[in-house]
């Protein structure tokens, strides 16, 4: 990523067009997937697949890193940019907030609702779920996300307390919905797993990525042209490790 980042100075003294380090960072991104032989290993990683068809690896995310995959995602993009220079690079921040009452359960779910301007579908880069709650006896570890997937999906929170009160501000990063479209009208639920004995009083979650059709998408759909070249078979079996039964994710 930083020879990437020096190439775009090298682009630019030259009066080249270069990409932005959003677009860099997303390109690292699509530049990872299981190899077969790894640090003497010799066999693959246990896989997800997303809706979108892009594979995350269990213990290790998106993957292990493709220097020549990435070569080629940069020279691709290149191409286009120089070709089409009005191409859609624009990065988009949208957030989804809920309604909730004073007295809400953390275990009721909530309906998240974006602010994205109507009939506009972004393409999802990662999301970050951010919930603001009070806690009377059990504490609640992970977040339950129903619609951003075929199949509901909890999240471990990563949690601190706020000082000299009963309340905790809890967050989690989602980099597995990579690539999958979120429409303006697309709502969203989350309730706390074990959240029965908490009070919820905030909940947002932010998805950060780019507008259909442009540059970014364009190049997730090239990227899956070029892993699919290298992909390992997928085990039959998921170890317990890192999925159990209420698809907890690690």
């Amino acid at each position: 990523m930083s020879g990437a980042l020096y190439e775009q100075e090298q682009r630019e003294a030259n009066n080249l067009p270069i990409l932005t380090k959003d677009e860099i960072i997303t390109l690292v991104k699509m530049a990872t997937i299981d190899t077969a032989i790894r640090e003497g290993e010799d066999l693959p990683m246990d896989q997800y697949t997303n809706s979108d068809g892009n594979k995350f690896v269990f213990g290790t995310g998106h993957g292990v890193f493709q220097p020549d995959i990435y070569r080629d995602l940069l020279n691709k993009a290149y191409k286009i940019i120089e070709s089409n220079p009005d191409i859609d690079r624009d990065s988009i921040t949208r957030v989804m907030k809920a309604e909730i009452s004073k007295d809400h359960v953390g275990s009721d779910p909530v309906t998240m609702k974006s602010d994205s301007p109507e009939n506009e579908t972004m393409v999802i880069d990662r999301m970050r779920i951010d919930v603001d709650y009070n806690v009377s006896s059990r504490f609640p570890h992970y977040v339950k996300v129903e619609g951003i997937d075929e199949k509901d999906i909890v999240f471990r929170l990563q949690t601190a307390n706020v000082k000299g009160s009963s309340g905790y501000l809890s967050w989690a990063r989602i980099e597995n919905q990579f690539g999958e479209e979120l429409p303006s009208d697309k709502n969203l639920d989350i309730n706390l797993t074990y959240g029965d004995t908490s009070i919820l009083k905030n909940a947002q979650i932010t998805v950060y990525g780019y507008n259909k059709g442009g540059l970014m998408d364009q190049m997730m759909d090239y990227s899956k042209e070029l892993t699919a070249e290298v992909s390992t078979p997928e085990p039959d079996t998921k170890p317990a490790a890192v999925m159990d039964s209420n698809n907890l994710m690690f």
